[in-house]
């Protein structure tokens, strides 16, 4: 049995991290998108701040592979 579930359990781990990419390039194609009227005129302002974003969300996604992939490690001891 335990060997089963242990399969199992590993079995999720690549649709979990899949799932991050998944929703890290949404986020990234929705902060292309963002047009505001005052951020609109200033273009390299704008700029500026769409690559921050896309600097910010990447600095987060790596936590978060690194906690999903603990997760199961756990789960499997």
């Amino acid at each position: 049995f335990q060997v089963l579930v242990k399969r199992k359990i590993a079995m999720l781990e690549g649709p979990a991290l899949q799932c991050v990419g998944l929703v890290y390039d949404e986020l990234i194609r929705i902060i292309g998108q963002l047009e505001a009227k005052e951020i609109a005129r200033f273009k390299n302002l704008r700029g500026q701040v769409v690559e921050v974003m896309k600097r910010l969300l990447l600095k987060c996604r790596e936590p978060t592979e690194l906690v999903i992939r603990e997760f199961f490690a756990m789960e499997q001891s």
